[in-house]
């Protein structure tokens, strides 16, 4: 046995009796080295820590509605309580002209397409109005504060349905959506349009298919007539959802001319 054998031997022999007596033994500082029994130099070279990576869960974003200025324009914007059926006693079948008064059969509206339901309600705006003109309030705060608080109700319901159902959308699929149950307030998971959403839960970037996406978003009829106007109010929801043009063209001849008329008109 030469001396490297026995001086191999001895400090095995030294380091196993400290472990054995449980004794916690420093044998090199990060910053020291050793002279190999072998010859060389003995350092200290960490391993860098590998961060693992975590693929967070996505989740549909809560979204802001951004469409109010293509509501302005397709609902209107009137500051006072108005009739949106047109006297016209040229007619063959003329709606009769509002009085002025409460009248169910009227489709009151307030603002930026508030639907006044009752006659309370008639009365309770039609006060506040007033109280506004007394004070030289401008009555465009009381339409904006009624607006905000009948879109924020349709925002939270779509916002609740992406995120109960993992359905991604782009922010102008989002207001397309929002602005069609405005005004038709249906159940979004049991509808047709609900049913092709539904279909592509989880994916981040959904290709929805556009046949069933038209279908869904026909709600053209009104006493079991398809009417011109909600055909117009349709395309151009549907314009925005497929292409995401916020421009509203206010009329069937402009919705034909642009080439929208995803919904045939009568």
């Amino acid at each position: 046995m030469d001396y490297t054998d026995e001086r191999k031997l001895a400090v095995l022999e030294e380091y196993s009796g400290m472990i054995n007596k449980g004794e916690y033994v420093e044998i090199l500082l990060s910053q020291a080295n050793l002279l190999c029994l072998y010859g060389g130099i003995i350092t200290v070279e960490e391993n860098p820590e590998v961060e693992e990576d975590f693929e967070e869960d996505k989740e549909p974003k809560i979204r802001n509605f951004m469409g109010k200025d293509f509501m302005i324009v397709a609902e209107n914007n009137i500051p006072y309580i108005y009739n949106t059926k047109q006297y016209n006693p040229k007619a063959k079948n003329p709606y009769p002209e509002w009085t002025g008064v409460f009248d169910s059969s009227m489709d009151l509206t307030f603002g930026i397409g508030h639907s006044i339901k009752t006659e309370d309600e008639f009365k309770n705006i039609s006060k506040t109005i007033q109280s506004y003109k007394d004070k030289g309030i401008n009555i465009q705060v009381l339409v904006d504060e009624q607006f905000k608080e009948d879109i924020n109700r349709f925002v939270d319901k779509v916002n609740e349905f992406c995120i109960e159902q993992q359905v991604f959308f782009k922010q102008n699929q989002f207001d397309a959506v929002v602005m069609l149950i405005y005004n038709c307030d249906f159940e979004t998971e049991s509808s047709d349009l609900g049913k092709e959403f539904l279909k592509h839960s989880g994916e981040e970037d959904p290709n929805f298919n556009k046949e069933n996406i038209v279908n869904g978003f026909t709600y053209t009829m009104q006493g079991g007539k398809r009417m011109d106007g909600l055909v117009t109010r349709r395309n151009n929801e549907l314009n925005l959802f497929l292409n995401a043009d916020y421009t509203y063209y206010d009329s069937k001849e402009k919705v034909i001319s642009q080439g929208i008329n995803e919904i045939d008109y009568p």
